[in-house]
């Protein structure tokens, strides 16, 4: 089948009488002041976004079921997605320069039409033909995917975004020092989003959540590090300070710079120890992407990289160290799927852990020494388990993760301890009085 690929009206805008219909919700800038300073070719390409894109992958959000394919109103979504098609080629030239990622979703787009939208989308291509960029650039992304930890209904909806490469200042010396040849995170600042982007707690962008049935060798990592710092004072800040009033934090007087730095070092060290040790992620990804064996995962290369950090004496180890205890006890547990989430599952498993040691109650203030200490003693239980070896490692985490959190049910992989449960009623009543869902950007 030839595929017709778009090679006109580069940069056209669509008449008002053409805007889709019945979908009121406004593109959102993420980040006004980042966008103002940037080049005028960013800044007219979010425009073009806010007013061309986004309106439309907002309206065909409704029309699809979960695994994207549409569901209901095919024939307003073929003209939608006709438009979208013209509109994100013009798009993905305006960022890179270029035709062959463009090409590639013209050509993945045609081929979703031809096959009538009733079934799930591949975009593979636009995978396949994703550049790579470099600090200053732009990053831009319009395909069907999946948002990690993004508002609900979850799925694998069209999305959109715009942000820019950037990294904090402390970043090189820390890959200096814990060097990665090859799939570390990029750095870079979310500016404008479609829903799922824009709404929610989504972090980042990883080629495994387009829709697509190939990856090939195709593999990025795009971190949104501006984004933890109105999550972390959002959410996270929220909930300890309701369970510790008293307890003094050095991250809760940090500026949007400073959590900007953290992230992106929590970022880089987060994903250097997931390829240390004697079983790496990248050699052992099937055993290592189990429910349960994801848990013993992430907890333990967040203790490697709190514990690294407080090794090297560096001047952002304590803040390091509380954004990432925190986070992983406070906010993740906080999901809406949490019962079905293995970070929010290993958050719980840390406290429940932390409890048990007499390190956390909500009786007594928080000490990060103690916490420290007891996530040295953890970290190595976690490494024992690696040092079995892969014949034991699958049943070996079971039986420790099950040690501290309760069995499944009611439709959960998990169930979380009456400890936990009764810490945090509190905690989150107090925290949450005056939540009204929107996160602060």
């Amino acid at each position: 089948m030839k595929i017709d690929l778009i090679k006109h009206d580069y940069g056209r805008r669509f008449r008002r009488a053409d805007r889709p219909a019945g979908h009121s919700e406004r593109a959102r800038i993420v980040a006004p002041s980042v966008l103002a300073s940037l080049p005028r070719k960013v800044q007219g390409l979010a425009s073009y976004l806010g007013s061309e894109v986004i309106p439309l992958v907002n309206a065909l959000r409704p029309l699809q079921a979960a695994d994207g394919a549409v569901v209901k109103e095919i024939r307003e979504a073929r003209r939608l997605v006709s438009d979208l098609r013209a509109r994100g080629y013009d798009a993905y030239r305006m960022a890179y320069g270029a035709d062959q990622v463009a090409d590639a979703f013209a050509q993945d787009t045609a081929l979703w039409l031809e096959d009538g939208l009733d079934r799930p989308p591949d975009f593979s291509h636009t995978v396949h033909a994703f550049p790579r960029t470099h600090l200053g650039q732009p990053v831009f992304a319009l395909a069907c995917v999946k948002t990690p930890n993004g508002p609900e209904p979850k799925g694998n909806f069209w999305e959109t975004f715009l942000a820019i490469r950037d990294q904090p200042a402390e970043l090189p010396e820390v890959q200096r020092q814990w060097p990665m040849d090859q799939n570390a995170p990029e750095s870079a600042r979310l500016l404008i989003g479609s829903h799922g982007f824009a709404n929610g707690a989504c972090v980042v962008f990883f080629h495994e959540n387009v829709a697509a049935s190939d990856f090939g060798t195709s593999s990025f990592a795009i971190c949104f590090h501006n984004r933890y710092f109105g999550l972390f004072r959002g959410i996270t800040l929220r909930r300890v300070h309701a369970m510790w009033p008293s307890s003094e934090w050095q991250c809760a007087s940090a500026k949007a710079p400073d959590m900007y730095a953290v992230a992106g070092i929590r970022s880089h060290l987060h994903d250097y120890y997931h390829m240390q040790g004697p079983l790496p992620l990248s050699q052992h990804l099937q055993l290592k992407t189990t429910f349960v064996s994801g848990i013993v995962e992430e907890l333990r290369v967040d203790l490697e990289a709190v514990l690294a950090g407080q090794a090297s004496c560096s001047d952002w180890a304590e803040m390091l160290a509380e954004f990432v205890l925190l986070e992983r006890m406070f906010r993740y547990p906080a999901q809406n799927d949490a019962l079905r989430n293995f970070d929010a599952a290993s958050g719980v498993l840390l406290y429940e852990y932390f409890r048990r040691c007499g390190v956390v109650s909500k009786q007594a203030p928080f000490a990060l020494e103690h916490a420290l200490n007891a996530a040295h003693h953890l970290l190595d239980e976690l490494r024992t388990l690696e040092a079995a070896g892969p014949a034991q490692y699958r049943q070996a985490t079971v039986e420790f993760v099950f040690s501290y959190l309760g069995l499944p049910q009611d439709g959960g992989r998990y169930s979380m301890p009456a400890g936990y449960l009764e810490d945090m009623a509190q905690c989150v009543a107090t925290a949450t009085d005056d939540w009204n869902g929107q996160l602060p950007l």
